[in-house]
């Protein structure tokens, strides 16, 4: 009885003691621990044998017939009296917060793994950037020191070429550019001069007058005379495109390709066929964008938007093609080995071919300035899309190399005379652009008069 009563007693008393404060503290592990010591928590089998009576308490001393906890160097064990043996107690239970953590980010030893895996790949990923930055420094170097090799404005220490022929070749190189540059400036003042000739003498034919300055035909009966009709518009306008086209496929497809036509002759021959050939389909881009010149004949014939946008796409692929197609003919022009080569043609038609084209169109957008307020509104605006326009007969033989010179237009060795500026031709470019900008500063009138008798035969 007593005993009973002791037992509930101890029962009440423990229950009286229980605090759900801390049962969610030790459930959260936020109560304070003696440091270096694990807390001692009971198992429920061991609680439940303590409520039921199976054991006589929960003791500390470790008396018979009881279950005791005991630490020994920092580790609990848990003694069971009946069996007499001891066994590890388990270890204190994770928080609520741990477990999310895990659940979240993984165990510690996955996530030190983990860390591990970007750390080498950061580490990679870093190693990888410096190697690439390391090769864009060297191919920046490389291409700094090849251009200073090339142009003679460094020695090269591992190259069998002479610096004597580098600079010979270099030298005949801006030679070269130099004559092209003047070749480029006749042929497009006799290509204008003939574009505009054939304008006015279809205008003269059709009873209309016509002066020539150096940057327009002028009509002196207006826009607005009675003369001028629709199809008189359109023969006039199209006259000068359409002899161009003419003479610079002649030119191009039957003169250029004879073997007696070489050198410096070949060149200036080359040009005038560009020019030609760039004031038929320039001069059509231009024209639909300014609806000046060859935009007359577009205008006056109404064709669609849609039709116009397809024409000035078709001008453009085939300005692209006899670029493409010219590049032999550059190579033939040159006269020699060395700047045939496949690593020296890039140099070649920049200085040979580009660069000629660039300060050309330059200086005959300046020369061509009107000191007077022209006819037509847009003239320069015209004028300025043809010389971009060619461009496009230009920059595609960069891209052909495949294109490979007559065996008959090239020969052994550079003649001398070859290797200097055409004092001929420069002595004639000074000429023509005086009597080019002075000479037409004035204007230059044209009239045809057409008068004949026909009698019949036998009459």
């Amino acid at each position: 009885m007593s005993s009973r009563g002791s037992h509930r007693s101890h029962r009440h008393s423990s229950r009286r003691k229980f605090s759900w404060l801390k049962f969610f503290r030790d459930l959260l592990g936020l109560n304070k621990r003696e440091k270096g010591r694990p807390p001692l928590q009971v198992s429920r089998y061991v609680q439940r044998r303590s409520e039921d009576g199976a054991g006589a308490g929960i003791s500390s001393t470790g008396s018979p017939g009881k279950t005791a906890f005991y630490r020994s160097g920092g580790a609990t064990y848990q003694q069971d009296a009946g069996r007499g043996r001891k066994k590890p107690h388990k270890k204190p239970g994770k928080s609520i917060i741990q477990q999310i953590n895990e659940w979240m980010y993984g165990s510690p030893e996955e996530q030190s793994k983990k860390l591990e895996v970007k750390n080498k790949k950061l580490y990679y990923h870093d190693l990888k950037k410096r190697h690439e930055k390391e090769k864009k420094k060297f191919r920046r170097k490389k291409m700094i020191d090849d251009f200073l090799i090339r142009y003679n404005l460094k020695k090269d220490k591992h190259s069998t070429f002479s610096q004597s022929e580098s600079k010979r070749q270099f030298t005949r190189l801006m030679s070269l550019m130099v004559n092209s540059f003047v070749m480029f400036i006749l042929a497009y003042i006799i290509a204008y001069l003939v574009y505009q000739f054939a304008v006015m003498f279809i205008a003269a034919h059709f009873g209309i007058n016509s002066i020539l300055y150096y940057y327009e035909v002028l009509f002196p009966i207006g826009n607005s005379s009675p003369l001028w009709n629709n199809y008189n518009i359109i023969m006039i306008t199209f006259a000068g495109p359409l002899i161009s086209l003419l003479i610079g496929t002649i030119i191009y497809r039957f003169i250029l390709r004879r073997d007696k036509v070489t050198g410096q002759t070949k060149l200036f021959l080359l040009w005038i066929s560009l020019h030609m050939i760039n004031l038929f389909f320039g001069a059509l881009i231009a024209g639909m964008i300014t609806d000046q010149g060859f935009g007359y004949v577009i205008a006056w014939l109404f064709i669609p938007t849609t039709i116009r946008f397809l024409l000035a796409i078709i001008a453009l692929f085939i300005l692209g093609l006899i670029g493409y197609s010219t590049t032999r003919h550059i190579l033939e022009s040159t006269n020699s080995n060395f700047w045939t080569k496949k690593e020296n043609k890039p140099r070649l038609f920049f200085f040979y071919m580009l660069v000629p084209w660039f300060v050309g169109s330059l200086l005959l957008f300046i020369l061509k300035i009107p000191n007077n307020l022209p006819q037509h509104e847009n003239i320069m605006v015209y004028d300025t899309i043809g010389f971009f326009s060619m461009v496009f007969l230009i920059i595609p033989a960069f891209f052909n190399t495949k294109a490979r010179p007559s065996s008959s237009q090239i020969r052994g060795t550079e003649r001398s005379k070859e290797e200097k500026v055409n004092l001929r031709y420069l002595t004639v470019l000074g000429i023509a652009l005086l009597l080019f900008r002075l000479g037409l500063n004035y204007g230059l009138y044209y009239s045809l008069h057409l008068s004949g008798t026909i009698y019949p035969l036998g009459g």
